[in-house]
């Protein structure tokens, strides 16, 4: 819990600093290979899941994020395993209650089930099970399957200036985050040089300590 982030963009802009919260698909990613301090990243959206299973059809809350997700989170599993549950592109993870719904009383691991992804229906591999979520976490889902399944993302997989999700930021332990969004403005100029290069061109001062684009890490005790 200590070393868990939801991670944010703060930005120079005409009025003072602004916070993004949102982020490019690349971003999280080349931020874990950027910094050795990064143990864990995990890209985040929330959706609908419409599945269907034999004369079944139910509509779901699904969530789309990467391996790291289970590794970072404890949602405790009644079935499966949270290190490798994720590995796969067409791997699907449900909540017991939901599991119920779907398949009655049978065994949901490796069962297939269709799954709507834009106008398609893909077939899914149940591979684990969690047990239901709490209320009072500031997370939930029905259902949990890979970020890639996006259909903005393959469009979008190397392109830094479309900024569509949230993402969650795992340090080590003893790393000082202070120290990462210290080094960070590098790694803005690096990746979004074109964004800075505008905000400087239309006149925006910089954010206090000179950079234009910046990381911040809000704890996770503080959602």
């Amino acid at each position: 819990r200590d070393t868990i982030y939801h991670a944010y963009t703060t930005a120079a802009s005409r009025d003072g600093a602004s916070h993004v919260t949102s982020a490019p698909i690349p971003m999280a990613p080349t931020l874990k290979e950027t910094f050795p301090e990064v143990q864990y990243t995990s890209r985040y959206v929330s959706r609908t899941g419409n599945v269907r299973y034999m004369d079944k059809q139910l509509s779901l809350d699904l969530r789309t994020t990467d391996p790291d997700f289970f590794r970072m989170f404890t949602f405790p599993f009644a079935k499966g395993s949270a290190q490798t549950a994720l590995n796969d592109l067409t791997s699907l993870v449900i909540t017991e209650s939901s599991a119920r719904a779907l398949f009655n009383d049978a065994e949901p691991v490796g069962k297939t089930v269709q799954m709507k992804v834009g106008d398609e229906w893909r077939p899914f591999t149940i591979t684990g099970v969690v047990k239901d979520i709490p209320e009072a976490s500031s997370i939930t889902f029905d259902l949990v399957s890979r970020f890639e399944i996006n259909e903005f993302y393959n469009a979008d997989k190397t392109n830094w200036d479309n900024w569509n999700h949230t993402f969650y930021v795992q340090l080590k332990q003893g790393a000082n985050p202070d120290d990462l969004v210290r080094k960070s403005p590098a790694f803005y100029n690096q990746y979004l040089g074109e964004s800075i290069q505008n905000q400087k061109r239309d006149g925006i001062k910089p954010l206090p300590g000179g950079a234009y684009l910046q990381l911040g890490l809000l704890p996770l005790s503080e959602l």
